[in-house]
């Protein structure tokens, strides 16, 4: 029923949306032979991604690679606003998310990759009409790697001519749950791991960064405080307890809220700030420093767990919903046998836990006995973003 209704909500937008952005796909149309000059003889790449709100993850990585690795192409970033502060930083020309412009380059572009999908990511809406390009390349780099959580919008996604994967063993659970044809998967690794593997090595910062993840069925509204998840949450960050094994070791607990809670941000932070040793990053600080910057993770079900674990950096699993959770959403990996960190569920056993993970000598010890980590990541290396062009970019 959850599955069915996120469906029917997202058949609801999409005609809405369609709508809205109608006008401007069929204008582009009109203007094409305007263009005909400018467009000939350029080979045109989109990349977008966060649904044109963020420069982040895989579809930044892959950017900021073309960039300077394709000359022979024209690369274009797309962003919900095309004079936002992010395009400063990009470095490349940049579009703006469902204007005419955007659909006269869709219409000639060879290429577009993106993280969520292409009519979120790179041209709202176009694929599911007669005025798609049936010559693009089209091609689904994801967030991250997937197996703590099923993917509700598979449907999104379907038209993409290729499927990045990191290890075949995704492959597999996308070829199995989400009915991928094989010959659309490709094992390539994930873009963003290329700056993950070259700065892998770092200085313990004496910092622990918690991250729970969002539930689809919880609301960022006043609401929200009074559920289940935010009374688990809240009495972890007020534990005592963890105060006293964070102070005992010297650390510091940074807490970053998933992007759905940030309308709730500044409630939900003043109401857990009591102790010293616990700070709230601010909402769109970069994932990927705090990743790099941090030397351990508590998460319930969040893909970064896969960053910190291909860094061998130890994640602890506190999953005081596990129940709900896998009902509700669930999951392509056996938690009772297939995660890589210790689970707990309840707010002193995790303090516990930490304190046993924060008293080892070398933290990569914490994985000796657990999963290996070759069943989940087939490249350790600093050609993830040269596989993928090499596999889906064309040539001609």
């Amino acid at each position: 029923m959850e599955q069915y209704m996120l469906a029917k909500h997202s058949f609801l937008s999409r005609r809405k949306g369609l709508i809205r952005y109608l006008p401007a796909m069929v204008l582009a149309k009109i203007l094409r032979s305007f263009f005909y000059f400018y467009f000939r003889k350029k080979k045109i790449v989109l990349i977008g991604g966060h649904c044109g709100e963020k420069y982040a993850d895989n579809a930044a990585a892959l950017h900021q690679f073309l960039l300077k690795n394709g000359p022979s192409y024209t690369v274009y970033f797309g962003l919900n606003h095309r004079h936002d502060p992010i395009a400063e930083t990009i470095g490349g020309p940049v579009f703006q998310l469902g204007t005419i412009w955007n659909y006269l380059l869709y219409d000639h572009a060879v290429a577009c990759y993106y993280s969520h999908s292409l009519e979120s990511d790179v041209a709202p809406e176009i694929d599911f009409t007669r005025l798609a390009n049936p010559k693009l390349t089209k091609v689904y780099l994801g967030h991250g790697i997937d197996g703590l959580k099923r993917n509700l919008f598979i449907f999104d996604t379907r038209r993409s001519t290729f499927f990045i994967c990191s290890s075949e063993r995704e492959k597999q659970i996308k070829n199995k749950y989400w009915g991928i044809p094989e010959k659309k998967l490709m094992v390539t690794g994930m873009p963003r791991y290329d700056t993950l593997y070259l700065k892998r090595m770092h200085r313990p910062s004496r910092t622990i960064l918690y991250m729970p993840t969002w539930r689809e069925w919880l609301n960022a509204d006043p609401s929200f405080f009074s559920s289940s998840f935010y009374q688990h949450v809240s009495g972890f960050l007020n534990s005592h307890e963890l105060d006293t094994v964070l102070k005992r070791h010297g650390y510091q607990l940074n807490v970053m809220l998933h992007p759905f809670l940030h309308s709730v941000f500044s409630e939900f932070a003043g109401k857990n700030r009591s102790l010293s040793s616990i700070t709230f990053c601010r909402p769109g600080q970069n994932i990927q420093e705090l990743i790099l910057a941090s030397d351990m993770l508590i998460t319930d079900y969040s893909s970064v767990s896969w960053d910190f674990y291909y860094l061998s950096k130890p994640v602890l699993f506190f999953q005081f919903d596990q129940t709900e959770y896998l009902e509700k959403r669930g999951a392509y990996l056996d938690f009772s046998k297939d995660l890589f960190g210790s689970v707990t569920f309840h707010e002193k056993e995790t303090v516990k836990h930490l304190d046993q993970i924060l008293s080892l000598k070398k933290p990569e010890d914490y994985y000796r006995h657990q999963v290996s980590q070759k069943d989940h990541f087939d490249f350790y290396d600093t050609d993830n973003c040269q596989r993928v062009i090499k596999y889906t970019l064309p040539r001609s």
